[in-house]
């Protein structure tokens, strides 16, 4: 039996354990309909080892896990914290483990904007895996890579969402003294060919001078993409995209929102819960499958330790949030407690509990809209559009919204 024959499409969560498992190579990963990756099986290679079966993390489900502690951090050097998407310990904990000597394994954007995994072995190349990237990288052959890395008892730092973790742990198969791992809270991952067509989209509004005084007559290039610019504000972030024109060859992020009077680089920023591919995505309308029902979250990734936002801070933390960025950071085990203890960082412990309250991706699956069949339905003749349609239907009602408010009225007055 293979990994096809056992395993239901929509619990596959993409993360290529089976691939970096499968003694025959015989294993690749295929985009869908829908733009997500999936196994494909080339059969006439396939000797039904099971192999891939095995070692597949939505396939072997362990018992949930609460941390040993809870932490709000942040980064001492302001610069590192206001480049980060939040508190700035990713990098902390990188810079700890090439010091040692290690890789740092992580996301990037590749050279059409998608996102692939990588390592790093400089906190220069590290810098790549800085800051928030809305989409589930390509693993591509990082497993076997750090496989390699840990044999030669090297240190290895790797991150990525609860299910790539998951998938790396039962690649692996059992644990190793020099390897942290560390998750990123996920809410979960869209789809990679909505983001493309979403590109475009965006290139072409452009030209029509959309957030920008720029007239331009054919697509331009994009050059830099920040999910999370906190320039502004941490809690409400903005989405920023750097452009320049096509016919302007510059090295690859040169430009800039200053353009010096010359036209040839600009910026547009929006704020990211006004973004059209955002509020589909926070919307759960083109997420992958398996995210409806991940299998590990809750500690079921085995993780070191889980980061992300501390969203929700205790009143006690209040006078700690200068709005630049503050990390939760969930510790599993004695390994990450002892590294977590040499970090640049400023920490104050907190509860399991009130992390939880505005963090409820740390433990609990996204629900599927009603609209996801429609959307897919719609989706090949309208594209983007199919976002702004059914975030309409999505919206209340006018009678609706009429009853809730006299109903809110009431109460109010029966108070």
């Amino acid at each position: 039996m293979n990994i096809t024959q056992v395993l239901n499409q929509e619990k596959c969560c993409g993360c290529s354990a089976c691939v970096a498992t499968c003694p025959q190579n015989c294993i690749s990963m295929e985009k869908d309909e829908q733009g997500f990756l999936r196994p494909k099986i080339a059969i006439n290679s396939c000797i039904d080892c099971g192999k891939c079966e095995k070692k597949c993390p939505a396939l072997h489900i362990k018992e949930t896990r609460i941390p040993l502690k809870v932490w709000a951090a942040k980064n001492r050097d302001e610069k590192v914290r206001l480049s980060s998407s939040s508190g700035g310990v990713f990098m902390a904990l990188a810079k700890v483990i090439i010091e040692r000597g290690g890789v740092v394994f992580g996301a990037k954007f590749d050279d059409d904007w998608g996102v692939v995994h990588d390592y790093a072995e400089t906190m220069e190349n590290v810098i790549a895996f800085s800051g928030s990237k809305y989409l589930q990288s390509r693993m591509e052959d990082c497993f076997v890579k750090a496989k390699k890395f840990l044999d030669e008892e090297r240190w290895v730092l790797f991150t990525g969402t609860q299910c790539q973790i998951k998938g790396l742990k039962c690649f692996l198969g059992r644990d190793y003294q020099r390897l942290l791992t560390v998750d990123i809270i996920c809410h979960g991952v869209p789809s990679p060919m909505v983001w493309d067509d979403y590109l475009l989209y965006i290139r072409q509004q452009q030209i029509n001078g959309y957030n920008t005084n720029h007239v331009i007559k054919e697509l331009p290039i994009i050059e830099g993409i920040f999910f999370r610019d906190k320039s502004k504000s941490w809690k409400e972030s903005g989405l920023v995209f750097h452009f320049r024109k096509s016919e302007k060859k510059t090295n690859k992020n040169t430009c800039s929102s200053k353009t010096d009077g010359k036209d040839e680089c600009w910026s547009t920023y929006n704020k990211l819960y006004n973004d059209l591919f955002f509020q589909g995505f926070i919307n759960n309308l083109f997420l992958r499958p398996s995210c409806y029902d991940c299998p590990a979250k809750n500690g079921l990734s085995q993780s070191d330790m889980t980061i992300g936002d501390y969203w929700g801070l205790p009143e006690t933390l209040k006078n700690w949030d200068d709005d630049r960025g503050i990390s939760i950071v969930l510790v599993y085990t004695e390994k990450g407690s002892s590294i977590l203890e040499e970090l640049n960082i400023e920490k104050i412990e907190t509860t399991y509990e009130n992390g939880l309250k505005a963090n409820q991706s740390i433990a609990f699956s996204v629900t599927k809209p009603r609209l996801t069949t429609y959307f897919w339905k719609k989706y090949p003749e309208k594209k983007i559009k199919t976002i702004e349609i059914c975030l309409k239907k999505m919206q209340p009602s006018i009678i609706y919204r009429a009853i809730r408010k006299i109903y809110r009225t009431i109460k109010g007055i029966s108070r």
